[in-house]
């Protein structure tokens, strides 16, 4: 059977007693949550959902939250999932992509649907909590293997967001891509990372889900997180890099005997005085580092400790490719067409240290987009019967399929001759000067050096981090924006505003 579901009800056939999901207060066993997925499918299919059907999931992430798509997905629905912190605008944008036929949220947010239009235009609109309590079985609609099954939408940082389209094979293919790094016997783990906790339901593990707003990162606390880790005996966890390190400070003054066996970092990438602070606090566990985009997950991936080995190695050190991709860098200035043959293709990707742009194909890298042929364009190449993908993101490969991170591609530029790598730039500020953020902009030919401290430090530190370079600014920032999903990525559209 292709529906992804199909990997749920065997989990909740093995380990019906075990908790599959623990919300604050609140807490489900895989039976029990059998159960409700059968009656929300049910309550859906009498409301006029059908196979094939997109459904715009405006819901935190909660037990709600699994139990509605999994109840879409055993009915051959899509899944159509926004961020929580999203504006007003990405939120329109989206809507208009996804061409939603019906729309779930919380009654608040269903009330301030219908002042605004392109969600008061949903045909249907459902309530999170309803469910037909006749329903007791879990009928899994046995779908094709292309058929569509969730729907997420790139950040949008550049442009219009990218609806990625996940079909049930594909999640299959992922949920086998990234067991060799999540089966590692923790049977209870915390997980901030959404997709990963429908992956552990897969698994048979038991999810703890942090208690704070993921809408507002700012109000991560972490002394009670760590207290609701202990409470269940969390001893796994999956977040990206600001929750970790909050996480390791707090820990780090604490003297207690809970520990972690393994944590894993994804989301974006993880500067080594970071994973460093990380593995002060819990030296001994197993920490894995993921690299990976929404198209490609994962890309490459290594230990925590091995980043630190090579933290003096221009860029940042994002693992060895995994097993299951193909990885070529394609120079900058060099020029591909959509459509190519092998040859043509490989004489322009680069020699090994040269730095370009990351391109990825394999199984489970996405194929497609909703609606988007000028996005497809732009963002993939055919090469025979292969499709790579254009990360956008720069980088080198060393002999070893050692893989070097040099930060998105848009933002790296020439000045006077000298190449400057922004996201390297972050990595030297905070390694080198102390600095808790911190980048290099340009503006008409112009190169300024900005930062986040508690005090200022002194210009000769910044001359010697980087000799070739002359500023016509240095500016000291109480707060540099960084992004609303993991707060561990500088928003340079709007640095810029502030420091020009």
């Amino acid at each position: 059977m292709h529906n992804i579901v199909h990997l749920f009800f065997k989990s909740s056939e093995r380990f019906p007693e075990r908790l599959a999901i623990i919300e604050r207060d609140r807490s489900i066993s895989y039976k029990d949550l059998e159960v409700q997925i059968a009656q929300t499918a049910a309550y859906f299919r009498e409301k006029g959902i059908q196979p094939g059907d997109s459904v715009f999931v405006f819901v935190p992430m909660s037990i709600d939250l699994y139990r509605i798509t999994l109840a879409l997905f055993s009915i051959g629905a899509v899944a159509v999932f926004l961020d929580e912190w999203v504006s007003l605008k990405r939120l329109k944008l989206c809507c208009e992509i996804a061409e939603c036929k019906a729309f779930i949220a919380a009654p608040k947010i269903r009330f301030l649907g219908w002042f605004i239009l392109v969600i008061r235009r949903i045909p249907i609109h459902l309530s999170m909590r309803q469910k037909d309590m006749r329903a007791h079985k879990l009928q899994i609609l046995d779908v094709e293997q292309d058929a569509p099954a969730l729907i997420t939408f790139t950040t949008g940082s550049v442009g219009t967001p990218k609806a990625a389209v996940r079909s049930h094979d594909f999640l299959n293919i992922q949920f086998e891509a990234l067991q060799a790094l999540l089966n590692n016997g923790n049977k209870c783990e915390m997980i901030m990372l959404p997709i990963v906790l429908l992956l552990n339901l897969a698994s048979g593990k038991t999810s703890v889900l942090p208690d704070f707003k993921f809408s507002k990162p700012i109000s991560f606390d972490a002394a009670k997180i760590w207290k609701q880790m202990e409470k269940h005996g969390v001893t796994g966890l999956v977040a990206s890099p600001y929750y970790l390190t909050e996480l390791a400070k707090y820990k780090s003054t604490l003297q207690t005997k809970h520990a972690l066996h393994t944590i894993v970092s994804g989301g974006s990438a993880i500067f080594p005085k970071d994973a460093e602070l990380v593995l002060h606090a819990f030296p001994k566990s197993q920490f894995t580092i993921v690299y990976g985009s929404t198209e490609a997950e994962p890309i490459a991936h290594c230990d925590a400790r091995d980043l630190l080995h090579h933290r003096d190695v221009l860029g940042v050190f994002v693992g060895v490719i995994d097993s299951n991709i193909q990885v070529r860098i394609l120079p900058f200035g060099a020029t591909v067409p959509p459509t190519c043959n092998d040859v043509e293709f490989q004489e322009k990707c680069s020699l090994e240290r040269e730095v370009g742009e990351i391109l990825v194909s394999g199984n489970h890298v996405l194929h497609s987009y909703l609606r988007a042929t000028e996005i497809f364009e732009k963002n993939k190449i055919i090469v025979g019967d292969t499709i790579w993908h254009r990360t956008g993101d720069a980088g080198y490969l060393l002999p070893n399929d050692a893989l070097f991170l040099m930060g998105r591609a848009h933002q790296i530029f020439a000045c006077n001759d000298v190449w400057i790598y922004p996201f390297v730039a972050e990595k030297l500020l905070r390694e080198k000067a102390g600095v808790q953020l911190g980048t290099i902009l340009q503006k008409q030919n112009q190169l300024a050096l900005v930062y986040q401290a508690d005090k200022e430090v002194d210009a000769a530190v910044f001359q010697e981090i980087f000799p070739h370079i002359a500023f016509a600014k240095i500016i000291r920032l109480k707060k540099i924006p960084v992004d609303p999903r993991h707060r561990s990525k500088i928003e340079y559209a709007k640095l810029s505003r502030i420091a020009w």
